[in-house]
């Protein structure tokens, strides 16, 4: 689901642009009995970050600056998954090889929540949930991911790392550098709790929605009313089939 809105608004020309796309999927989800649930309209234009909002997109110009600026096949790639991304090249360092699908289409960040024990450990609490955010790579920045894991992978010493960006020190100062002399600025840098899409959910819906909503004044916090007949034929025929 991510990665298909992701996707879906990547190459939005503004926040306004992207939450039309992002309603008129939610819209779409209600036809086929989904609820989508997106984080409320001003949050999306004026807090969170992510694709489609304050990720730039990388594109055929844009690479083609960074491969004409960087000589170094990871910190051109570090450049671009910052693009992508949103979040700060130090917290990109340690991107293990498989975070990169096997088409080079897809980038999934983990990010850990640090660990400040205050207490003795017994008396801790269990460690907050890890938190993983989903990225559609455009299609101009796929060769340079691609050239970055090919290079970690063949640096003696370091195919035991595994990681995507292993094969040279890789630091906010040196990516914040590089980008600058490619003349590409960088995108803010809010840690990757800010992204919009690890907040979407999407659940079974107990209807069948309509094919436009008339509102979305109350950020789809809507009640679809009592089911027709033809919707309570239609549904009890769904769930028989499914038994």
């Amino acid at each position: 689901m991510q990665l298909f809105l992701t996707w879906l608004v990547h190459d939005s020309l503004s926040r306004h642009h992207t939450l039309a796309r992002l309603r008129g999927a939610q819209a779409g989800f209600r036809v086929h009995g989904l609820m989508l649930n997106l984080p409320p309209s001003q949050r999306l234009l004026d807090v969170l970050s992510g694709p489609g909002l304050n990720a730039p997109l990388v594109t055929a110009e844009t690479a083609g600056r960074i491969r004409a600026g960087v000589a170094h096949p990871v910190i051109a790639a570090g450049i671009a998954a910052v693009l992508i991304t949103c979040v700060q090249a130090l917290a990109l360092a340690s991107t293990p090889w498989d975070a990169l699908s096997p088409e080079n289409d897809t980038l999934q960040l983990t990010w850990h929540p640090p660990n400040r024990q205050l207490v003795p450990a017994p008396l801790a609490a269990s460690p907050a949930p890890a938190t993983t955010a989903v990225f559609h790579v455009p299609a101009a920045a796929r060769p340079l991911l691609q050239a970055a894991r090919h290079f970690s992978r063949s640096a003696p010493g370091h195919r035991a790392a595994g990681r995507l960006f292993a094969a040279t020190p890789f630091s906010n100062k040196r990516i914040g550098a590089a980008a600058a002399n490619c003349k590409v600025p960088l995108p803010a840098q809010p840690s990757l709790t800010a992204m919009w899409q690890i907040r979407v959910t999407c659940t079974r819906a107990e209807h069948f929605g309509t094919r436009f909503d008339a509102s979305f004044a109350d950020d789809q916090r809507f009640d679809p009313g009592p089911l027709s007949a033809a919707q309570a034929a239609e549904r009890e025929i769904f769930r028989v089939r499914a038994a």
